[in-house]
């Protein structure tokens, strides 16, 4: 198992090709997990849904660190192969609280 709780997902894609080399992502995500309390050690479930845009670049074309929490995030490929399911269970570890 990827992660140390327990869960059930399920997400949907829409792609939008912004030219020959960049693309971008709108995705939803849903899902039940259940986690464990570190100090009582109980099982507890959260739901999550959260909706994400990605943009896919070429590896390489990285640019220094900008913080604005209103672009989207760009995720380097290689290959041609972008992907989606990385980039949900990243959005999934973004979501919940820890």
């Amino acid at each position: 198992m990827r992660f140390a709780w327990h869960q059930m997902a399920r997400y949907a894609f829409h792609l939008i090709r912004e030219d020959q080399h960049h693309s971008a992502a709108q995705g939803r995500l849903y899902a039940r997990i259940v986690q464990t309390c570190i100090i009582k050690a109980e099982d507890f479930e959260v739901s999550v849904e959260e909706v994400f845009r990605i943009r896919s670049i070429p590896s390489g074309e990285e640019t220094k660190v900008v913080i604005d929490p209103d672009a989207d995030d760009d995720l380097p490929y290689e290959r041609n192969v972008i992907d989606l399911g990385e980039i949900t269970a990243e959005q999934l570890g973004l979501a919940i609280n820890p």
